[in-house]
């Protein structure tokens, strides 16, 4: 009987012994597949940033702005990164000393990363001819990157820092008039090297233009859904006295001979803010006319408010200071300055609302629309290709012997007093003295 014990006992520890070998062997069989298959894809990312020279793994971490910049330790020095060996070193370092480095000191109206982007995947997306540019927001890295945008209407002299180094390339970026951003621009003489604005001037070096006519345009109305219309003109505005143009005035002289509908926090009817298309749907079908007035009357400056109308089968009243005989299509808009003064400007609405006929001739352009689009392309578009300013910030970065401003005067450039109109001068070209 113990001998029979015993004998169960030895099989059992046998069958054990037998149980925890083939386990083992499970476990190392696939941790060693495991281990080939990680260190595959590893490897694979490794491939991949080194040719984007992108170092984040996740859209979560490219978002992370607390990442240090690829090319620099937290001292601000370069770091190489191993791999290879030596060779591997060399070849690394030489690949991210051709990286140039752009810190967003500022937001764009809230927009952490100017809508290009962190890393480099904005010029790698927009197909850049020069995309050995990386963007970052992490204000750490002042004094080691290569340039510093600032945007005007979130810079003043007092929220600047100190130059990192004496080679850094300061950029002064506004799409905004110079009547609106004049308070932030005092005391930053001297301290721009290279300009991005929509002003085609000598001191330009980036033009690029705050909104343009683009495919696509609403097809030519039919006289019929003319005829569907029943109100006069129709204005979205929101800033009812802190405009520095006198539209708010003109506005209400106009509507002493029309009937103007506002919309926004100006007026008594709304339209959802998250459905920008459904609300100009609602204009183009209701209204004869859409006012586009300005907030400055600055050379050049012309805002969404024109095109957003143009797109669609609305007449755009306009109230600015751009050239819109260059830029937009001909006979597509009625300009107040053509007209000797609100009244008069009234009148001539109020004869379009009635002919049909007339009033269609505003939209005849849409009927060669793409040609006409070309054709202010070929006048106004900077040559910078479908990249736009971005692409061509960083080809200037790497151009060894771009003439970078020194001891430039912004305020000059910059002036209201020289592209702008205010007070008399401007009432007097609205007709309105």
């Amino acid at each position: 009987m113990a001998g029979r014990r015993i004998k169960s006992a030895l099989f059992v520890l046998v069958m054990f012994a037998f149980g925890f070998a083939s386990y083992l062997q499970f476990v190392y069989t696939n941790s060693v597949g495991f281990s080939v298959a990680y260190a595959s894809i590893k490897s694979r990312r490794n491939e991949r940033r080194e040719e984007t020279g992108d170092e984040y793994e996740t859209e979560a971490d490219r978002k992370n702005s607390s990442r240090l910049l690829p090319p620099y330790s937290a001292s601000g020095s370069r770091t190489a990164h191993v791999k290879g060996g030596t060779a591997g070193v060399a070849a690394n370092d030489t690949l991210r000393s051709k990286i140039k480095s752009i810190l967003l000191w500022t937001p764009k109206y809230g927009n952490a990363d100017f809508g290009i982007g962190l890393g480099r995947t904005g010029f790698v997306r927009k197909g850049c001819t020069e995309s050995r540019c990386y963007v970052t927001d992490n204000r750490s890295l002042v004094e080691s990157v290569d340039a510093i945008l600032f945007h005007a209407w979130d810079t003043t002299s007092s929220t600047m820092p100190s130059r990192g180094r004496p080679d850094q390339i300061w950029i002064f970026y506004s799409l905004e008039s110079p009547l609106t951003v004049g308070r932030q621009i005092r005391g930053t003489n001297d301290k721009y090297n290279l300009t991005v604005t929509y002003l085609a001037h000598p001191d330009t070096d980036i033009v690029t233009r705050i909104r343009k006519l683009k495919r696509p345009v609403s097809e030519l109305p039919s006289s019929k859904s003319v005829r569907r219309k029943t109100k006069m003109a129709v204005w979205p505005v929101s800033n009812c006295a802190g405009a520095l143009s006198s539209r708010n005035d003109y506005a209400e002289e106009l509507g002493n001979y029309v009937e103007i509908d506002l919309f926004g926090r100006c007026g008594n009817l709304s339209c959802p803010i998250d459905d920008k298309s459904g609300c100009y749907s609602k204009f183009e079908s209701e209204y004869f006319f859409y006012l586009s007035f300005e907030n400055s009357l600055c050379e050049q400056y012309i805002t969404e408010k024109v095109y957003a109308a143009l797109r669609r089968n609305i007449v755009p009243v306009i109230l600015g200071g751009g050239n819109y005989d260059e830029t937009l299509p001909p006979n597509s808009y009625l300009d107040v300055r053509d007209f000797n003064s609100p009244r008069h400007l009234a009148r001539y609405m109020t004869y379009l609302r009635k002919n049909t006929t007339a009033y269609l001739s505003y939209f005849a352009w849409k009927k060669d629309a793409s040609y006409h689009i070309g054709e202010i392309e070929k006048r106004t578009s900077p040559a910078y290709g479908k990249g736009g300013a971005f692409c061509r910030l960083c080809e200037i970065l790497h151009d060894e012997g771009y003439p970078y401003k020194r001891d430039f005067n912004v305020e000059e450039y910059w002036s209201a007093k020289k592209l702008c109109l205010s007070g008399i001068r401007e009432r007097k070209l609205l007709h309105m003295v």
